[in-house]
């Protein structure tokens, strides 16, 4: 189970299967857990007293049923994520963090700059983690080294923009998610709340609407439900509004109608309060960056071999091999117990030099083990060298040698490792035995959601044979 400080509970597999560490340690952990487990509800026994605080005060305010609204979101309290964010990321976080060391002290010197830009784009291309990168940021992954606590506590709101998902990429569903996110922010929350009690009428009703989800200007209502009243709050800490994989927020809409363009048209025009700003992940697109570069009101800083300097492009490639170096001895202990044949083929190595070892795993291990030490740096460096500075290559290469493959089996970057993957699938095909269904397959990958067989038909009729449905 995940544990109130991001870890999670390590031992419950040790107490649950009677193995390992005799009584004595057992009887630790199970105490560590108890204190745990009562810090876990006293926590959420606080969390409830607060919510019922705050209904307590709804009949003294003029928004009624819609101020019990602002305070029932479903929101994760303590983490400030917007509900999908979990969801979206979960398999993006399996394996934990590592690294990016240079990325989190770019940001805290742009935050502790006051003259600092409002707004800070990290951009890159697929799989160069920018995903991963804001997950570790906001503590859903325990990272290495730690992200600096005065960091987190600087997010006010995260939210997450998945092409797959609509919702997440709705102009006034991220308006209205940001009004309830702010409306229980655990520093802010009770004057945002105030705040909203002196909002003039028309802006009340436009609020009541956003609650009972009826169409309004996205726009208006930010600028009216957000950000008035935040520049009415008195000066706070610098604080961030995160927002990852932005660019999907485009996915099927035009850019007027997009999170994109309420956050950068509000950025370019200096709408957002000088203690507020942007902090954004995206795929480089143009639509987006030219605004604020033109304006100065934007830094970027660019993840992958894309980054902006040599130092900048060193750095990546050093977390790169250091995520490979963490993983490359993980592919060992997942098999364990492995014979030699298993380790020499993930470690490249020829285990008949160890002949001598006894069948007993123990002895076979440490021996295995001395030769990973003088065999992993030589491995990562090669893995590094075929990725290209990209993280999504790392991880894909690691688990390719984990299934039998070879090092030089593997082609170096992201789209040929995917082609070799494809072609080892399909291992008797030609470019010619797709020609048929290749339209079809076109419709597929334009689609921003899974169409009917009558939609796909309708699509391609014109260009392929009917049999084929």
């Amino acid at each position: 189970g995940k544990l109130p400080n991001g870890r999670w509970a390590a031992g419950v597999p040790v107490l649950l299967g009677g193995g390992g560490g005799g009584g004595k340690s057992s009887g630790i952990v199970v105490g560590g857990l108890k204190e745990r487990a009562h810090a876990t509800e006293s926590r959420i026994a606080k969390v409830e007293d607060e919510v019922a605080d705050l209904k307590k005060q709804r009949s003294s305010t003029g928004l009624g049923d819609e101020f019990e609204a602002l305070t029932e979101y479903p929101l994760l309290h303590i983490s400030r994520l917007g509900a999908h964010f979990i969801t979206i990321h979960k398999q993006k976080l399996r394996k934990g963090f590592t690294g990016r060391r240079w990325v989190f002290e770019a940001i805290e010197q742009w935050c502790a700059n006051d003259a600092g830009e409002p707004a800070m784009i990290i951009r890159g291309g697929p799989g160069t983690g920018k995903s991963t990168l804001v997950a570790a940021l906001v503590e859903l992954v325990v990272p290495e080294p730690r992200v600096p606590f005065r960091l987190r506590q600087r997010i006010l709101h995260c939210h997450v923009c998945s092409a797959n998902i609509a919702e997440t990429c709705g102009a006034l569903e991220f308006v209205r998610e940001l009004v309830y996110a702010l409306a229980q922010h655990d520093s802010i929350g009770g004057i945002f709340r105030e705040a909203l009690e002196t909002l003039d009428e028309e802006s009340k009703v436009m609020l009541k609407k956003l609650h009972a989800r009826q169409f309004i200007d996205a726009g208006t209502t930010l600028d009216k439900c957000v950000l008035d009243p935040l520049c009415r709050l008195p000066p706070q800490p610098t604080m961030l509004l995160v927002v990852d994989s932005l660019d999907e927020s485009l996915h099927g809409v035009e850019f007027r109608n997009s999170i994109a363009q309420l956050l950068v048209q509000r950025v370019e025009q200096g709408k957002l309060p000088k203690w507020l700003r942007l902090l954004a992940t995206s795929r480089p697109k143009r639509t987006l960056e030219k605004p604020l570069s033109d304006l100065d009101r934007a830094l970027f800083l660019t993840l992958g071999p894309g980054a902006e300097d040599d130092r900048r492009r060193a750095q990546n490639e050093e977390d790169v091999g250091a995520y490979i170096v963490w993983q490359l001895p993980l592919l060992c202990a997942r098999g364990q117990p492995m014979g030699q044949q298993t380790l020499g083929r993930v470690l490249l190595l020829d285990f008949s030099v160890v002949d001598f070892c006894s069948t007993d795993d123990a002895a076979r291990w440490a021996c295995a083990a001395r030769w990973t030490r003088l065999i992993t740096r030589a491995t990562a460096r090669s893995v590094q060298k075929k990725s290209l500075g990209n993280m999504l290559y790392a991880d894909k290469a690691l688990e390719a040698l984990g299934q039998g493959r070879r090092l030089e089996e593997l082609p170096e970057g992201l789209e040929e490792l995917y082609l070799d993957f494809f072609q080892r699938k399909f291992p008797d095909t030609t470019k010619d035995d797709f020609t048929k269904a290749l339209p079809i397959l076109e419709v597929l990958l334009a689609s921003p959601r899974p169409p009917t067989v009558d939609q796909v038909y309708h699509a391609v009729c014109s260009a392929i044979e009917p049999s084929l449905f």
